[in-house]
């Protein structure tokens, strides 16, 4: 028997850190997603069977054959849209706590801002090929030094202690994921972030 698959009642997040949290638990389902297919802990079905998504309008996805040499890199480009994600809802969280943003100001908190922004602008510009796209504005150097009582909430992820990013030299090249520790700096960052919208 097909069935709707279930709609959720209105419980979107209200406040910027719980906001910023539900970001990071969908980067985190793109990385088990990605995992559990890899580990086998996905039955291929999931990717093969026919769905339908709404009975009501008979919309769904016919039946296909699996494809792993795809499946892995649309895998990827899943984890890449959550990074995304993201990025604009830490933006828009860190606008809402701190009010308009101040691209010539280069400490922490500032600093911290212009790298989701360009983040941002780096999805919103090629979302899945992605390129820092920094306005002349932005074309500094940035340092986020995470501050010792923030660093105790990261530990289980062996934060580096300073980040830094000249955006004039990133200017139109490749985000790469070295750039900011990979994906156990990126969590720190938006760790980092999320301690700094957390209520007082």
């Amino acid at each position: 028997m097909n069935k709707n698959i279930p709609q959720t009642k209105s419980m979107h997040p209200q406040t910027p850190f719980q906001v910023v949290g539900e970001a990071i638990y969908l980067m985190e389902l793109a990385f088990r997603l990605q995992r559990g297919f890899h580990d086998e802990l996905i039955n291929e079905a999931c990717f093969t069977k026919g769905i339908i998504i709404d009975t009501t309008q008979g919309f769904g996805f016919k039946e296909r054959e699996l494809d792993e040499n795809a499946l892995t890199p649309r895998f990827h480009n899943l984890v890449i849209s959550t990074i995304g994600t993201l990025a604009i809802i830490f933006d828009g969280a860190l606008d809402k706590k701190y009010g308009d943003k101040e691209p010539l100001e280069t400490d922490t908190i500032n600093s911290l801002r212009a790298f989701f922004y360009m983040l941002r602008c780096a999805y919103a510009h090629g979302a899945i090929n992605l390129k820092w796209q920094a306005m002349p504005k932005y074309q500094r150097i940035y340092k986020i030094t995470i501050p010792s009582d923030a660093l105790q909430k990261l530990k289980h992820l062996n934060p580096k202690t300073e980040y830094v990013f000249d955006f004039k030299k990133l200017n139109r090249q490749i985000i790469e994921l070295d750039s900011f520790d990979r994906f156990n700096g990126l969590m720190c960052l938006a760790l980092y972030a999320a301690h700094l919208t957390e209520p007082i």
